[in-house]
């Protein structure tokens, strides 16, 4: 029976385990190769934590949401030598283990596709179904899967013919629209990112966006840049596709006021902070469209006086809408 015959679709949830996150088997590899094994009508849910769960909260997580499987995945050792698979199966109620070792020449992303290949595989060898593997990565050696408290098996994973590099850098390009927060800060306007990716859950990026804007209480136009420098955490993974994230930067901006009758004008540069949460939808290896609500919160109000007189203010607090999309490379 080839990977697209399973009868029923299943529900996975793998729960990746490291102290830190970098310590963590990179979820999203290892959910897509899992998904890859067992079908196109397979879901696979991602939760990271840092220790291990019980085996009755693990299997009482699996009954309430009517899942297949929990598979618990952690690493042996620092090195990645090998990784320890805990798969709870709900149609017979039983605990599998099984150790999968590597070769020292393995890359970490085919390791962990490989990770996710055995735990398809675990899956389906209970099922009585012959599991017949994807050409990527090259077939795995292994033995049937044993329940618990018999000794685990070890694997030998072949590394693969050809490595692809994780793409590492990125640009995020976007609209952005902000609005004040008791005060006058209605704009609209472009954004320009720059982005590295230094781990599975992790990015730093810097960039700047502009927003055009009136205040109509003085008669003015406004033009605000934005300059922005941090990071952003990726918290959590749906299934190959969706995921949530938080990112957090330092901020400088300049407000820039102008009035033609009478003509007058003034500017102003503040430093704060940006906050936001975001989602984002992988449509492919280089695009992934997104959108982030957050706040913007500066070191001051910036007062517009008119002959004298306080017509509007600027405020510290100004909500930030940005919708876009992710360019890897």
């Amino acid at each position: 029976m080839t990977l697209d015959a399973m009868a029923d679709p299943a529900l996975v949830l793998l729960i990746v385990i490291g102290t830190v996150p970098g310590a963590r088997p990179h979820g999203s590899i290892i959910s897509a190769a899992v998904n890859d094994a067992l079908g196109r009508g397979a879901r696979v849910l991602v939760e990271e934590r840092p220790d291990d769960p019980s085996d009755a909260e693990a299997a009482a997580l699996a009954d309430a949401l009517r899942g297949s499987a929990v598979a618990e995945i952690a690493w042996g050792d620092e090195a990645h030598s090998h990784v320890r698979l805990h798969v709870y199966l709900s149609a017979d109620r039983t605990w599998y283990d099984r150790d999968v070792s590597f070769e020292p020449g393995d890359a970490l992303g085919e390791r962990e596709r490989a990770i996710g290949f055995v735990v398809g595989a675990m899956i389906r060898e209970t099922e009585g179904i012959t599991l017949t593997l994807p050409a990527r990565p090259r077939p795995i050696v292994s033995q049937p899967a044993s329940p618990v408290p018999t000794s685990a098996a070890e694997i030998v994973v072949a590394p693969p013919v050809h490595e692809e590099e994780p793409k590492r850098f990125g640009i995020d390009v976007a609209g952005v629209m902000t609005s004040g927060i008791d005060g006058e800060a209605a704009a609209l306007g472009p954004s320009l990112r720059g982005r590295v990716v230094v781990g599975d859950a992790l990015s730093i990026d810097a960039g700047a966006s502009f927003g055009f804007g009136s205040i109509d209480a003085a008669a003015a136009r406004m033009t605000t840049t934005r300059i922005v420098a941090g990071g952003r955490w990726r918290w959590l993974t749906m299934g190959r596709s969706l995921s949530l994230d938080v990112g957090l930067e330092a901020l400088v901006v300049h407000h820039a006021v102008r009035r033609a009758d009478p003509a007058a004008d003034r500017d102003r540069w503040l430093a704060g902070a940006h906050a936001d949460l975001g989602a984002g939808w992988r449509a492919s290896e280089l695009l992934e469209p997104f959108v982030t609500g957050g706040l913007d919160a500066v070191s001051g109000n910036t007062p517009i006086n008119v002959a004298g007189v306080r017509l509007a203010q600027i405020p510290p607090f100004r909500g930030v809408l940005e919708v876009g999309v992710k360019m890897r490379f």
